[in-house]
């Protein structure tokens, strides 16, 4: 790149086809929101500034994004159009290129953005239209040409009869010169009210020698919607004599989100390019149509995932880990040779080498399972360290817990780590302890190493090393207290 590149992000669309009231871009396609996407692209795609056109009411919900990626957001005011929404984006203070993108195509590239800005400055044109060509055009607007050369942009609601056969589509993507761009968008047909004239950004007027630039009327509304086009810029600029021409991208990038199934194809294009990149490193997918995984997860050689699995955010799976059918896992690590069982859910935890989770166990954030454990059905862990070779096989749950090595944690048993005074308190439990079943553990509690605790017992005092801890309540028999029942003839 050669000039200033700012980025220019059309996205104050509603998203009424979506039957959503979530903004449209907002609208997550394979874990992440499609704005995301689109300045995450941006940013590896190397430009300047980007520039965010919303609408004011969802400021609170596209602010976290717009920070993470250092975007500064403007508001459209009148929906009148994408040549509006532009406008909006305070172009009179901009210089060298613009590259505009519309906020709602999720599978824009890397590459097409680079080649469309690569093409427009080694060209010295006034402005590059991203084209593609489509089997089926659908909704799209077409490229409309004599010969080679473009001369017109048309939406579909406007197309005549003889160009509706037109195959080449406006992606949607144009890399443009800033002077071209304020000469052409200053000067439009619209009623410039007051609050046409605000700021987008704090809502104050314009500087009055912007009115200036108000003169003869070039981009129109005449077509059904009544809309300022921003296409219109193309037969405008031809007219002028300004250099216009396209530049090729792939069908991805030019595709556009605008219902629910278009979202649901989208993330369906995503998984299968991440699950056909993992097959070709040597994973193992048994079924490739059931089962998701977000391109930020990493999954080893030898790895054998089953069908219905969701493997998510910064997962990180190595080599000959065996994941099986309806489990998910989220922001965790999972060391070598590890057995997640079915229906298990793993969130924000760590479990090391050769260790067997599940099925239907449960590991919560700030839990990590050493080496050679098992933790097994309907165990759930919460800020819990699990030491090598230690086992809890069924139906407990240990919460802020600190347990050793070779430890066995009976069936039923419970840290209860959160206390009447609202603070949660930690239990420690040392090496080769036996934790007998349906024991409760009232936290602050310390279990020495090898000691034990018998079944059904409530552990309120620290248990010295080799004890035994019995915390039982006597038992009471009393005799002869149901009195004999007379059997019917109908139970003979």
């Amino acid at each position: 790149m050669n000039q200033y590149i700012t980025a220019i992000v059309l996205a104050a669309g509603m998203g009424r086809r979506m039957h959503s009231s979530l903004p449209k871009s907002l609208h997550p396609v394979a874990g992440q929101p499609i704005l995301s996407r689109i300045l995450k692209t941006l940013k590896q795609t190397g430009v300047n500034e980007i520039r965010l056109v919303i609408n004011k009411e969802h400021k609170e919900l596209m602010q976290p994004i717009a920070d993470v990626f250092r975007a500064k957001m403007y508001f459209q005011g009148e929906k009148k159009g994408t040549a509006i929404a532009v406008l909006s984006a305070q172009i009179d203070e901009l210089t060298g290129h613009v590259l505009i993108v519309n906020g709602d195509h999720p599978l824009i590239s890397v590459s097409d953005l680079k080649n469309i800005i690569d093409t427009g400055q080694k060209k010295s044109v006034d402005l590059c239209v991203g084209s593609c060509v489509k089997k089926d055009p659908g909704d799209y607007g077409r490229i409309i040409r004599q010969g080679k050369n473009i001369v017109a942009i048309v939406e579909k609601d406007s197309l005549p009869p003889e160009w509706e056969k037109v195959t080449e589509i406006n992606a949607g993507i144009y890399l443009v010169k800033s002077e071209c761009l304020k000469a052409y968008l200053y000067r439009t047909d619209m009623e410039f009210t007051p609050s046409a004239l605000r700021s987008p950004l704090v809502g104050s007027l314009q500087k009055p020698q912007s009115l200036n630039k108000i003169n003869t009327p070039r981009i129109k509304n005449q077509n059904p919607k009544r809309e300022y086009g921003f296409t219109n810029i193309v037969s405008i600029a031809i007219e002028e004599g300004k250099k216009v021409i396209t530049c090729l991208v792939s069908e991805d990038s030019a595709f556009g989100t605008n219902t629910q199934r278009e979202l649901a194809f989208a993330t369906k294009k995503i998984f299968t390019r991440k699950l056909n990149q993992l097959m070709s490193q040597g994973v193992i997918i048994v079924d490739p149509l059931n089962t998701y995984i977000e391109e930020s997860v990493q999954v080893g050689q030898g790895c054998v995932i089953y069908p219905g699995v969701y493997l998510k955010g910064r997962t990180s799976i190595a080599p000959f880990c065996a994941i099986e059918t309806n489990s998910f896992i989220t922001d965790s690590v999972i060391h070598q040779f590890v057995l997640i069982r079915s229906g298990s859910y793993i969130e924000s935890a760590e479990v090391g080498n050769q260790s067997v989770i599940g099925p239907y166990a449960r590991l919560r954030p700030g839990t990590k399972i050493g080496e050679q454990c098992r933790v097994g059905n309907f165990v759930e862990m919460k800020k819990t360290h699990f030491g090598a070779r230690s086992k809890a096989s069924h139906l407990s749950y240990l919460g802020d817990a600190e347990v050793g090595e070779e430890v066995n944690i009976g069936c039923g048993t419970v840290t209860c780590n959160l206390n009447i005074d609202g603070k949660k308190y930690v239990t420690r439990i040392g090496d080769k302890v036996f934790v007998g079943s349906g024991t409760k553990i009232v936290a602050p509690v310390q279990v020495g190493d090898e000691a034990a605790t018998g079944a059904g017992s409530v552990i309120t005092k620290d248990v010295p090393s080799q004890a035994l801890a019995i915390g039982r309540s006597s038992q009471n028999n009393k005799e002869n207290y149901f009195k004999p029942r007379k059997v019917s003839k109908h139970e003979n």
